[in-house]
């Protein structure tokens, strides 16, 4: 909708008939508006606008979301995942807690009486009852294979403190296992000759890949 457009020459007035246009799904329009807010914010002190248009458009409203995750699903997704991911499930199920919180448990906040949170979104400190089922998690979670142990409860394998973006890019098997029957499995054709060591990143100083190509 701007992308022919010059960011000096945008009003508030458009902002607004593109908020009208993307009325329909409230929830992306507000994304949206905020990618544009955070796109003007960036060019005000650089010299590229002079305003920014944004400011002063309310937000839609957005619908809150009520998908139930049923026992079933939940088992299904629990059997696949890694022992780190499990157990993560686990404490997040148990105590109810976001999972920013669950990742940012510490040791010390485990007691007898509880696990102690102070939740990250509303600063709220709340305690969360001992139960044999959540201590079974706690334990299955010091039980990790770990180099070292760091202060959060699911921390990385070095000990570092887990974070849902980290936890999706490091090598902690933080990710889901496919199916056996997902995996592609090898075939015992001849290869395709117009498929050489080159085009699969290999060179031939390495014989083991040369060998398989004649």
């Amino acid at each position: 909708m701007f992308r022919d457009a010059d960011p000096r020459d945008i009003t508030p007035a458009h902002i607004k008939q593109a908020q009208i246009a993307w009325a329909k799904t409230p929830n992306m329009c507000n994304r949206r508006i905020a990618v544009l807010c955070q796109i003007f914010e960036y060019g005000l002190p650089h010299g590229y606008v002079d305003s920014n248009p944004c400011v002063g458009i309310p937000r839609l409203a957005e619908a809150r979301r009520g998908r139930y995750v049923s026992d079933a699903e939940y088992r299904a997704i629990w059997e696949c995942g890694s022992p780190d991911l499990r157990v993560m499930l686990d404490l997040m199920y148990l105590t109810g807690q976001r999972i920013e919180d669950v990742l940012s448990m510490t040791h010390a906040d485990v007691s007898d009486e509880g696990v102690f949170v102070q939740q990250d979104k509303t600063d709220k400190k709340v305690l969360i009852a001992m139960t044999p089922d959540l201590r079974e998690a706690l334990d299955a979670a010091a039980a990790l294979p770990r180099k070292i142990r760091g202060e959060t409860i699911l921390c990385t394998v070095r000990g570092g403190k887990s974070t849902p973006t980290r936890r999706r890019t490091t090598c902690t098997s933080w990710r889901l296992k496919k199916p056996e029957s997902m995996t592609r499995r090898r075939t015992t054709s001849a290869p395709n000759a117009s498929r050489t060591p080159r085009s699969r990143g290999w060179t031939h100083r390495r014989s083991a890949a040369t060998a398989r190509w004649r």
